[in-house]
């Protein structure tokens, strides 16, 4: 059982060591594959694997530049 911040927690250490390394060089942005950008805004259904990694993928992207 974990308390009920513990979820945040980890969010957040994860966020500041992605950060970290983006800043150091060392992390490497995740390839978008299979589906370029443009067409995962007209996807009709997302529910598959490759499309959700692909949405994932693309907010860190997104989030970090």
């Amino acid at each position: 059982m974990t308390a009920e911040g513990d979820n945040s927690v980890l969010m957040q250490k994860v966020v500041k060591d992605i950060l970290s390394h983006q800043q150091e060089g060392i992390h490497n942005m995740p390839e978008i594959s299979d589906v370029k950008r443009e067409q995962l805004a007209s996807l009709n259904d997302v529910s598959s694997f490759v499309a959700l990694k692909n949405l994932i993928y693309l907010r860190e992207q997104v989030e970090i530049d």
